[in-house]
Parts: C-alpha cells; sequence; structure tokens
C-alpha cells in the first residue's frame, strides 16, 4: 500500500516578527530574520479509503466525510479541509478517499508558527501524492493563499516560507506583495554558538494568537502611532542582526532580542503579561543576555540568549516556573515529502 508522509520544520523568530503582517508590510515593507529548528510538523496521508478521515495524532480525534469535491470548513481541521478543497479545486481533480494523520512536536498556537507550518506539511503531502512537483517557493506561496486569502486567517508570511525553505533566512516582505529569501550562510563555530546559547522555554499559557494580530493590524489602520514606530524599529533590528550574523558575529544578539522585546510590546495589547514579564526579568537577572517571546506573543514560547558560563543558572531560574525547557538544534533542511510502501 502506497502512503505518503511528510514533514516541515518549525521556526524561531530572531528579530522582525510581526513586520510581515499586512497592512505593516503592505504601507512600508517588512524583514524578518528567523532560522528553522529540529522541531517538525508531520504529515501522513494513506490513499485509498472509502471515506475522508482526519485524524490527529496527539488527541486522537477522528473527524470522518462523505467524499466530496468541496468539504464543509471545521474549526479543528480547518487547515487540512482548506488545502483539500485548494487542491481539488486549483487543479480540477476528481474527489478521492483518504485518511490524513498530522501530528505535530509542539502545541497548537505555542509561537513556532504552528499553523502555517502544519499547513505547509499537508501542501508537500499532497504535491507528493499527486505528482504535480511544486517547488519550495511555490508550496510557500501556495500556503499564503490558502491559509490567508481562501480561509482569511489572521497572520504574517514568513512562517510559511520558514518551513518551506529551511535554513537561517533573511526574508524581505516589499510594499508590492513579493517575499524575497536571502540565505544566511552561519560558519560552523557560529551555528554551533547560536545553538549552546539559546534557550528555548515553553510557558505553558495559551493564548490565542488571531487576537493579538488583528489587534496589531488595527493599531496599523488606525494609524496608531506608538505602535508603528515600534513596529519601524523592530524591522531596523532585523536588519542590525542580518550585519551580525553576516560578520559571523553574535556579540550583539543579546541586546537585540532586549530592543525588539521592548517595541514589541508597544505593538498591540496582550503581547506581554505579568506571568511572561516575571519570567522575562528572572532569566535576565539569572544572566541571561537577552530574549523575546515567540511569535505573537501572550503565551507559549520565550527564547533567551545566554553567556554560556551562565546557563545553568538561567535554566534554574526557569525551572522554578510551570513550563519546560525545549532542547533543539539548527536546520537547514525544509519541508520534506517521501512514498513508503506499507
Amino acid at each position: 500500500m502506497k502512503v505518503v508522509k511528510s514533514r516541515a520544520p518549525f521556526r524561531i523568530g530572531l528579530a522582525g516578527g510581526g513586520t510581515d503582517v499586512s497592512p505593516y508590510s503592505e504601507r512600508y515593507g517588512g524583514n524578518v530574520l528567523n532560522t528553522t529548528i529540529s522541531l517538525f510538523a508531520k504529515t501522513t496521508i494513506i490513499p485509498g479509503e472509502d471515506k475522508i478521515t482526519f485524524e490527529n495524532a496527539e488527541t486522537g480525534d477522528v473527524r470522518t466525510f462523505e467524499i466530496s469535491k468541496q468539504l464543509p470548513l471545521e474549526k479543528d481541521i480547518i487547515l487540512q479541509i482548506g488545502a483539500y478543497n485548494h487542491f481539488i479545486r486549483e487543479y480540477q481533480i476528481e474527489s478521492f478517499g483518504f485518511k490524513m494523520i498530522n501530528e505535530m512536536d509542539v502545541q497548537t498556537g505555542s509561537g513556532l508558527g504552528t499553523s502555517s507550518t502544519i499547513l505547509v506539511s499537508i501542501i508537500a503531502a499532497f504535491n507528493e501524492l499527486l505528482e504535480l512537483k511544486l517547488s519550495q517557493q511555490e508550496i510557500a506561496e501556495k500556503a499564503v493563499v490558502i491559509e490567508r486569502k481562501e480561509l482569511h486567517m489572521a497572520g504574517g508570511k514568513q512562517d510559511q516560507y520558514a518551513a518551506s525553505f529551511g535554513g537561517t533566512n533573511f526574508l524581505s516582505f516589499t510594499t508590492k506583495g513579493e517575499v524575497l529569501i536571502e540565505p544566511i550562510e552561519l560558519s560552523t563555530a557560529c551555528k554551533n554558538e547560536l545553538e549552546f546559547n539559546l534557550i528555548l522555554f515553553y510557558n505553558e499559557q495559551r493564548r490565542d494568537s488571531a487576537i493579538i494580530i488583528e489587534t496589531q493590524m488595527q493599531n496599523v489602520e488606525s494609524n496608531n502611532e506608538d505602535s508603528i514606530l515600534a513596529t519601524h524599529e523592530i524591522k531596523k533590528e532585523a536588519l542590525d542582526l542580518l550585519e551580525q550574523l553576516k560578520s559571523n558575529s553574535l556579540s550583539a544578539i543579546g541586546d537585540i532580542l532586549n530592543r525588539s522585546w521592548e517595541n514589541k510590546k508597544k505593538m498591540a495589547h496582550g503581547i506581554t503579561n505579568q506571568t511572561i514579564d516575571l519570567i522575562y526579568n528572572t532569566a535576565m537577572s539569572a544572566g541571561a543576555k537577552g530574549g523575546k517571546i515567540s511569535g505573537a506573543g501572550g503565551g507559549g514560547f520565550i527564547l533567551f540568549y545566554v553567556d554560556s558560563t551562565k546557563k545553568n543558572q538561567v535554566i534554574q531560574a526557569l525551572q522554578t516556573f510551570n513550563g519546560k525547557i525545549i532542547p533543539f538544534k539548527l536546520v537547514d533542511e525544509g519541508v520534506q515529502s517521501w512514498v513508503v510502501e506499507e
């Protein structure tokens, strides 16, 4: 039996997050610097079924539909159904039965671009199954179209491109809607040092990123000066970090992360709260050089950059909070798909 599998890496945003979100990116252009890590969104498609079934491997939730050319959207599986509907409609394919199983190495809504990354994984699996030979660029573009235009989900564009291409990238979002990708080749020493000195702490507070992103969008639309000026600074910080990494230097990364975090808090209400501030300040007091919330904010992952001699002290300080430290490596590979016989 032919089975299709795929996986796409999650990303950590190092600088510029939020400048890829409309309408800011269309008005002013945006810059984001991110890198993908060894945590993945995974999709399995088993064709030849007499119904269409979606299964969440973590929760065990199963939804089954009669085979149809267009399925009704359901909240918990909106990305899966949206992708299926898109492929059937876009390529004029006969509807077919299959079972799709999705799993992720992190929680949904944790700030690592989970929605976009699982969607990229799903698109890559359909691409493999239907033998469409879509490029990484086309997979990323299709993910943006499905998520932002067809499903009207609030958010930016960086996650789709990070998951598709993988590696450390500087992304430019032009006022014309173009996305320009500049891969950053880190030296082995710089990559190792970055891996060694970054701590990824999962704060188990759940949040709805869409609410925060919608507030951020409204601030731009209403010409909120403080929010827009803070976003301008965040865009500049991505350029500052790009220059650092191009010279294989990490000397200023802590300061850049700190400035980025201070400005991010001004972008929209709800990005931080008392718990996040306490975690952040505790890590800084223990010896972290800088840090920032990952993703839209409000909870989820917090990224810290530490002096290697203070790493254990910071870890011990973070362990006093509800949450956990998630180990990871930097990975260069983007989304991958393959076929197996089972």
